[in-house]
């Protein structure tokens, strides 16, 4: 009998034996407290990224109120226009839009007066451009720029468009670019801001050279 009670006692004793190598097992599979820290601290940084990555697509959406206000001082034309003043928004501009309503666009701020050149490199929709100096003054038109068009759009190509049926060769057109660039190199016509704009809004609201931008 003595024996049996032992065998009994020993049978009883093993399960409880498997009940406390299982908790333990479940202590071990539970992450630390610094690896939970870690955890939560990776998984806002993927959560940041992400935020970041969707800001980096999509363009921005926030718009402003400006005028522009003829010679005169009457208003030509109230628009809403979105801004592009950082290497991220101004590479992106109007690129993939599919429509643009009336009397909106974007506004590249290149920060520094300078010689810049705009191109319509993956834009679906034609646009007129508006370039703008350091004082908000109207310097250079160009409108009807046509989708998808990879030709520079700057001040003297511009003004090379609209007088180059009375180029005969290469040395006139040299010549041309040279007196033109001195031109549009003196601070009062170095560009400060690019207006982009839908096709027609220039001619349907008489813009011109001279008139002045407003942020209102």
């Amino acid at each position: 009998m003595a024996n049996i009670k032992n065998k009994k006692n020993l049978g009883s004793k093993k399960p409880a034996k498997n009940l406390k190598q299982k908790a333990s097992v479940q202590k071990k599979s539970q992450p630390s407290h610094k690896a939970r820290i870690f955890l939560t601290v990776g998984l806002l940084l993927l959560i940041v990224a992400v935020v970041i990555g969707i800001k980096s697509f999509f363009p921005c959406k926030y718009k402003y109120d400006y005028s522009v206000v003829g010679k005169d001082g009457n208003e030509k034309v109230a628009l809403k226009l979105e801004m592009a003043n950082n290497d991220r928004t101004r590479l992106k501009g109007l690129m993939g839009r599919k429509f643009l309503p009336r009397h909106t666009g974007m506004i590249f701020d290149f920060e520094e007066p300078g010689y810049y050149s705009m191109w319509m490199k993956d834009t679906l929709i034609p646009l007129d451009m508006v370039f703008v100096n350091n004082y908000g003054r109207v310097t250079v038109l160009a409108p009807n720029r046509l989708p998808m068009d990879e030709t520079y759009i700057n001040p003297c190509m511009v003004k090379f468009e609209n007088s180059s049926k009375k180029m005969l060769n290469d040395a006139d057109v040299e010549k041309f670019f040279d007196k033109c660039e001195t031109l549009y190199l003196k601070p009062q016509n170095l560009t400060r801001y690019v207006i982009e704009l839908p096709e027609g809004t220039i001619k349907e609201n008489k813009i011109r050279v001279g008139d002045i931008l407003l942020k209102k």
